[in-house]
């Protein structure tokens, strides 16, 4: 109960800076794509996580960690290889939202 709570806590301030990161990076005519794409990802990855770190732990403690650490070292490497920086736009003007 005690590890739900923190694990709430945590994913709440990283929902909210993740969806603002998103909109920041993307054109205005495709945000609500961007933004939709990234909260299906979100639960999906989220209910998925779970079920294979539970079913993980019941063969040993240390795979979920190795399933992890394989994952954050691909995602790393397709974002070394394929993501480039956003180009630098002007400030937002109150009229353009």
């Amino acid at each position: 109960m005690i590890i739900q709570f923190f694990l709430g806590i945590f994913s709440a301030s990283l929902y909210v800076s993740d969806a603002s990161l998103v909109q920041a990076w993307t054109p205005r005519k495709e945000r609500t794509t961007a933004i939709g794409i990234y909260q299906t990802a979100y639960f999906v990855g989220a209910s998925i996580g779970e079920f294979i770190t539970i079913e993980a732990l019941n063969i040993t403690f240390k795979l979920p960690f190795y399933i992890i650490f394989g994952f954050l070292a691909a995602v790393l490497l397709i974002d070394l290889t394929f993501i480039k920086e956003p180009e630098v736009r002007k400030k937002a003007k109150t009229k353009d939202f």
